[in-house]
């Protein structure tokens, strides 16, 4: 988070406030969720985290009592911008791993040379301001804070097998709903309850 941080503020151009202002003070907001599976029920660990596009910052005035929180927006995040934090993340945590003794120095060296290294950073869902008074912005924050923090299993996919004498559960996986025989819950769609 701490690198995610440190890329909204570059975006946000935070050496840019005035000296008045606690710019060194501005900060992110953000929401994480640790999963630790994937949609086949696989162990895989991984974090989504919902971040606002900016950095909030408290505001100078001569009266304290009158202070406040303005909120910098951040240019759009590139796709060299999410490159860079990818790595930042990677080194970061190779090197963590190396210091708690989890790898030794040259699988650690190892893996900082690889080319594919097996993470990665997706920013795609953005859920623009300009749209906040349409119905359906309310929709769509809720949606990916949802995503967000789904459950390990979807309710939707599970099914008994075995008629009145239940004899297993069944969790159908996406890539199994259309043409295979006997599917469960085929007809409906879910993310999580």
């Amino acid at each position: 988070m701490s690198e995610v941080e440190r890329l909204v503020r570059e975006a946000a151009g935070v050496a840019s406030l005035p000296a008045t202002d606690h710019a060194h003070e501005a900060r992110i907001g953000a929401v994480s969720f640790l999963h630790r599976f994937g949609s086949a029920l696989n162990q895989h660990v991984h974090l989504h985290v919902c971040v606002p596009d900016g950095v909030f910052y408290k505001t100078a005035t001569s009266d304290a009592a009158s202070a406040g929180v303005a909120f910098l927006p951040a240019r759009a995040i590139t796709p060299g911008d999410l490159d860079t934090l990818t790595t930042r993340v990677r080194t970061r945590l190779i090197r963590w791993f190396r210091r708690a003794g989890l790898l030794d120095a040259e699988a650690a060296a190892n893996m900082l040379s690889w080319e594919h290294s097996g993470f990665s950073v997706d920013a795609s869902v953005r859920i623009s301001l300009d749209n906040r008074e349409v119905p359906s912005y309310a929709k769509s924050q809720e949606q990916l804070v949802r995503y967000c923090a789904r459950p390990a299993f979807a309710l939707q996919r599970l099914g008994v097998v075995g008629g009145d004498k239940p004899e297993q559960v069944r969790y159908t996986l996406l890539r199994h709903k259309l043409g295979s025989p006997g599917r469960i819950g085929a007809e409906s769609e879910g993310t999580g309850s």
